[in-house]
This record gives structure tokens, C-alpha cells and sequence, in this order.
């Protein structure tokens, strides 16, 4: 049997141009590193667009506990993050990263009347690091990270299970 060269050169053509699914693992660090005591704890945070940066803000309050005595009632620090390149696209206020590989969508901006919050999507955790009192902040995206909890939702929605008898009428035992 012999196959025709133009048969071969198309199909090269077709899987050349196919476009491969690759993990795409970016970290993004905060442009600060802010001090605040050596034993203290985070114990709130908030995401916010900082339209004045045109940046991700991310404001991270720690809480000495070792110091919360009658004497001392301040015992907590506000400390602001900015992430560089991270971008607001204002149609859907999607935010996103630029990568090799295109941009990638971290999170959604929902702006509301009298609040506004940040989801986070899951492809995305940020990571405080503190050593001795300095922190620093950074986005960690993993695009494969996704893709599996993607396949796992799947995996889930196919092997649902329905009874059987769900559609049939059961007749009383009397009739």
C-alpha cells in the first residue's frame, strides 16, 4: 500500500499545528519587604486592585500575641503588598499575569456598590515568607494545578451516580 506525500505533509501539518497542553508555573513577588516583630502571627488578610499601582494589593495584618498584655493594647501591624505585572482587564475585571506562555487569569475583581472582594482561582496560593520579622509576599500560579482539580470536578460529575427507579412509579402493595 502506498501513501501519498501530500496525505503525509497534511497530517505533520495537522499535529505540528495542534496545540499542546503545558503546565505553566510563574511566581510573582511583592515589590516589598516590611517588618514587623519576630513572633507575630498573620491573622487577617485582604486582596484588593490598588488602582493608584495599577497592582494586585495584598494587606496582611499580623498580630504579636506575645505582647498582648493590659499595658500594651496595640498589638497588631498592617502591612501592604504590591504584586508588579499583574494586570486588570476592565470588561470581565479578571485579573491576570503575563507568562511565556500568555497571560494567565490568577483571580476575579467583584466590585460591588458597598464592598468589593477578590476570589482567588485555584490556580493560585499566595505564600507569606517571614524570616525573623521580614515578609515578603509571593503569588505562586501553577496552570497544571488547575488542570487537575479541573480532571478531579470532572472525574467527579461523570461517575455520578442516579437510581435506577428514579422515573418509575412504585405501586402500593395493596394494589
Amino acid at each position: 500500500m502506498r501513501i501519498s506525500p501530500f496525505l503525509v505533509a497534511s497530517l505533520a501539518a495537522l499535529l505540528i499545528g495542534l496545540p499542546t497542553a503545558r503546565a505553566t508555573k510563574v511566581t510573582v513577588n511583592s515589590a516589598e519587604v516590611n517588618t514587623t516583630w519576630p513572633a507575630a502571627k498573620p491573622s487577617d488578610r485582604q486582596l484588593r486592585w490598588s488602582a493608584k499601582d495599577h497592582a494586585l494589593l495584598a494587606i496582611v495584618t499580623f498580630n504579636n500575641e506575645l505582647h498582648n498584655d493590659s499595658y500594651q493594647s496595640d498589638t497588631t501591624d498592617d502591612l501592604y503588598f504590591t504584586f508588579p505585572g499583574t494586570q486588570l482587564n476592565p470588561e470581565d475585571h479578571t485579573v491576570f499575569v503575563d507568562s511565556p506562555d500568555g497571560p494567565i487569569a490568577i483571580g476575579i475583581w467583584h466590585k460591588g456598590v458597598i464592598a468589593s472582594h477578590f476570589s482567588l482561582f485555584q490556580n493560585t496560593v499566595i505564600i507569606v515568607h517571614k524570616t525573623h520579622g521580614q515578609i515578603s509576599l509571593s503569588l505562586d500560579i501553577d496552570t497544571e494545578r488547575t488542570a487537575v482539580t479541573e480532571q478531579k470536578k470532572q472525574d467527579a460529575e461523570d461517575s455520578e451516580t442516579y437510581p435506577l427507579d428514579a422515573g418509575i412509579t412504585k405501586k402500593a402493595p395493596d394494589q
